[in-house]
């Protein structure tokens, strides 16, 4: 059997794009997969040696992908993409990666991600230092324009954006808990939250209420609701790991 070298776990076609443009002169044998279920699949089956997976990915959590590799003795390195590409408040160097070994902005993806490969591919562990260098005006604009789209919410109906509005609230509550890992250690509900949390918690709020329309999110707590359920989810989330990231 041929050794997949990396799987690209993410179901934006534009972002897995971009990450297969990053590492395409570093990486022989890679595999693209749009979901969780896939993403199993694939690692149980052909144990890659990285897996590149985007932190917001839906069936099945990064977090959990990690608990997979790990219960199948897997030696396969992880790196989480952020979902969100604006700054936000939040957003601080992650102090638990929840058994990745790495992290990268979606800003970073060009200049950074390959360092982060290819030093996990030999064998490493945990965050390197690698250091951002330039990125092609014309890649950052892709980058940037599929970043947007993940986070555009367009519907036909009230259904379809309900549907669109709760994929949204995964994402943006999945990138905030990446950032998160020291105050979701040891957390059992949502009442045990520290107050930093809380606050992010506000924004995350705030940034949904501004990207989906009144009439679609009405008064239910849909961030709240989004995060109780990953919490009850993953026994990880309250577990330390050390790590670092890329700034």
């Amino acid at each position: 059997m041929t050794e997949l070298q990396v799987l690209v776990a993410h179901d934006s076609e534009e972002m897995a794009a971009e990450i297969q443009d990053a590492l395409a002169d570093h990486v022989e044998r890679l595999r693209v997969v749009p979901d969780g279920h896939q993403a199993l699949s694939r690692l149980l089956r052909e144990h890659p040696r990285v897996l590149v997976v985007d932190v917001g990915l839906p069936q099945r959590a990064p977090f959990e992908l990690c608990d997979d590799i790990e219960e199948a003795g897997l030696r396969t390195r992880v790196v989480l993409v952020a979902s969100v590409y604006n700054r936000t408040r939040y957003k601080r160097r992650p102090t638990s990666l929840y058994g990745a070994d790495d992290y990268v902005e979606q800003h970073h993806i060009h200049d950074m991600l390959a360092g982060k490969v290819v030093r996990l591919m030999s064998g490493e562990r945990g965050p390197g230092d690698v250091r951002p260098g330039e990125i092609d005006p014309a890649a950052a604009d892709r980058v940037r324009e599929a970043a947007d789209a993940m986070l555009t919410i367009e519907f036909d109906d009230a259904g379809q954006g309900q549907q669109r509005a709760a994929r949204l609230c995964e994402l943006i509550v999945a990138d905030m808990v990446l950032y998160n890992g020291d105050s979701i250690e040891g957390m059992e509900t949502l009442e045990d939250a520290p107050a930093q949390l809380l606050e992010d918690l506000q924004e995350v709020r705030a940034i949904f209420a501004r990207m989906v329309p009144a009439e679609i999110h009405g008064a239910r707590d849909w961030v709240g609701d989004q995060f109780a359920r990953l919490l009850a989810r993953r026994p990880r989330l309250r577990r330390s790991a050390a790590t670092g990231g890329d700034g």
